[in-house]
């Protein structure tokens, strides 16, 4: 009986010996890529002054930008829907066409130059533009808006809309 076992277990050994040195093994690559797309993303905040009781009033809001690395941008802001004699009006909402607000919006032009460089534009036809490079992070830009004294109206909301244009 030793011999039946010691012989079996010699064969199912030597078997296997055979199987495995006929096994092959073969090897190849997967190539694995992407392409880091070109995209800018843009959130403009908005500008609410509060109330206005003729003296001079200031605020600030800001446009953020968030640009693929190394990706040159420009930020236009246009001249508002209430633009007249180079100058930027709100007008009533109440009774449209009759009263203005006049209004100024001063843009810091670089998100490395925090100094406010002057009045927000086009960079061509008036004002600044603002310009920067993406460097994956969100890059913010400082806008003032201030409205002059002495401008008493009649009561009520007064609103104005500037197109802000980003391109890369």
């Amino acid at each position: 009986m030793k011999k039946l076992l010691l012989t079996t277990l010699c064969f199912a050994l030597c078997l296997s010996l055979v199987v495995a040195a006929s096994a092959a093994t073969k090897t190849g690559y997967m190539t694995v890529s992407a392409e880091v797309a070109v995209t800018c993303v843009m959130s403009v905040g908005h500008l609410n002054f509060g109330q206005y009781d003729g003296s001079y009033l200031q605020m600030t809001s800001q446009v953020d930008v968030q640009c693929t690395n190394g990706i040159g941008y420009e930020i236009t802001y246009g001249p508002g829907e209430n633009f007249s004699d180079n100058k930027r009006y709100m007008r009533i909402t109440e009774d449209p066409g009759t009263s203005v607000l006049e209004y100024r919006l001063d843009c810091q032009v670089s998100p490395t130059e925090p100094d406010i460089a002057g009045e927000c534009g086009d960079g061509a036809t008036f004002g600044e533009k603002a310009m920067g490079t993406g460097n994956g992070s969100v890059q913010s830009f400082m806008v003032e808006g201030s409205i002059p004294p002495g401008q008493f109206l009649p009561f009520g909301d007064y609103m104005d809309n500037v197109l802000v244009t980003l391109t890369y």
